[in-house]
């Protein structure tokens, strides 16, 4: 079959007549089943033919030939396109998983970093549940009274020792009051001396506070002791601490009580002094009390505090152990967000690099390439107006050729079969339509 060529009304600018334009529609019909029986009815075959009525002359295939290669250069770029936003998506979704990895992972230690505080809490108010069978709960608020109690008593004691001992074993009367005598002033030795330590270290220097501080201490280790002893099957250790401690108190004020009286009877008349005096005298008594009363109160206190302690020591434990851990756990969730933030970040530099030059190019490419169509099909138009073709007559033939065409497929194929390939048959003109601008 030759070009197709215009009837002579479409030449001369009239829409052709019905009765013009059968012979042509009767003719391109037979000539499409014709030549869809030779091919089998292949679309691709179709698309061939479509081309042929449109080359009208080498200006239109020229310009269709220019079109077709700038419209497949277009598939090329938007499969590109697809390509790079699938991979920009695949970035996107990697960065989203890690995103809710991080989340996830910081939200467990978290909630583990609360889980301990409430344990901390629950053990400070009481709840030893959580430390074992073994732990018994302890009254605090009287465990640090007790604490507070214990240490004005050591401080107490210390200072009361080191006087007395000062007293005792230091203090000589006669070399008072000779001293005093010569001062012009007089005082009597006291039951107490509260500058016990500035007279002895002006007296004796360091080796005298020395001194002073292990007399003291001596009470003090026999207090820890009885509460070690107490500890004992035995109980003779106990007695034996209780009774030297007792009798240590009592030569003590024994000694303190005759250097009082002998400092007085120099300013008064006494009677020489005796044994038994000091068993007579208040002072003798108040000493002793003062000292062993106090001390066994220490004593007592010391134990309860001791005993307590071992009560509170597991919540203490219990309290830095749980401390330790929300340590490492913030630790932990500082680590993650730094480790994923880093490939986040990287992810997302990666993904807006690809979209903005991969994808970015190719898009303006598009861009170019449909103003570039939109101008070729212009021309085509207008070139088809200006040799006296038109859309219509155009589509009068293919639609006629078309027909044949099909008529062939249904007449050789299955009906499920042939309606398939008419489909397909049929976006092929439809695509055709479109290359040229006509659709």
């Amino acid at each position: 079959m030759s070009k197709t060529t215009i009837p002579n009304a479409a030449a001369n600018g009239a829409n052709p007549s019905l009765a013009e334009m059968l012979p042509a529609f009767e003719t391109d019909s037979r000539f499409g089943e014709e030549q869809s029986a030779k091919v089998d009815g292949d679309p691709l075959v179709l698309q061939n033919f479509l081309f042929m009525f449109y080359d009208q002359d080498n200006v239109t295939a020229s310009l269709r030939q220019e079109i077709y290669q700038v419209d497949r250069e277009n598939e090329r770029h938007k499969e590109s396109v697809k390509q790079y936003r699938q991979e920009v998506e695949a970035l996107r979704g990697s960065t989203q998983n890690f995103i809710t990895e991080r989340a996830r992972l910081v939200a467990e230690r978290q909630n583990e970093v609360a889980n301990k505080k409430v344990e901390i809490r629950r053990i400070k108010g009481g709840d030893y549940t959580l430390l074992g069978t073994n732990a018994h709960p302890a009254n605090r608020l009287a465990y640090w009274i007790a604490v507070l109690i214990l240490v004005v008593l050591t401080a107490y004691l210390i200072s009361f020792y080191a006087s007395v001992v000062y007293n005792a074993f230091l203090l000589d009367p006669l070399a008072l009051i000779t001293q005093q005598a010569n001062a012009n002033s007089f005082s009597t030795v006291t039951i107490t001396n509260v500058r016990a330590f500035p007279l002895v270290y002006q007296e004796y220097g360091v080796l005298g506070v020395l001194f002073l501080l292990s007399g003291a201490f001596v009470f003090i280790t026999l207090g820890f002791l009885l509460y070690w002893f107490s500890h004992s099957k035995s109980s003779v250790w106990h007695y034996v601490l209780y009774g030297f401690t007792f009798l240590f108190d009592a030569f003590l004020a024994y000694e303190i009580v005759q250097k009082i009286y002998v400092s007085q009877s120099f300013v008064l008349e006494q009677p020489p002094w005796s044994f038994r005096m000091a068993f007579q005298d208040a002072e003798f008594y108040i000493i002793l009390f003062a000292g062993f009363g106090i001390y066994l109160a220490w004593g007592l206190l010391l134990k309860y505090v001791l005993e307590e302690f071992h009560k509170i020591l597991p919540a203490i434990s219990g309290i830095k152990r749980r401390r330790a851990e929300i340590s490492r756990l913030e630790q932990e969730v500082k680590e993650v967000q730094a480790q994923f933030g880093e490939k986040i970040q990287r992810l997302e530099k990666e993904a807006d690099e690809i979209e903005q030059r991969q994808v970015g190019f190719f898009v303006h490419a598009l861009e170019q390439n449909e103003a570039r169509i939109n101008s070729l099909r212009e021309k085509l138009r207008n070139h088809l107006q200006s040799s006296g073709s038109s859309a219509q007559s155009l589509r009068v033939h293919i639609t006629s050729f078309l027909t044949g065409w099909c008529k062939s497929i249904h007449g050789s194929r299955p009906a499920e079969e042939a309606q398939k390939m008419v489909a397909e048959c049929h976006k092929v003109v439809n695509n055709f339509y479109q290359t040229i601008g006509l659709n």
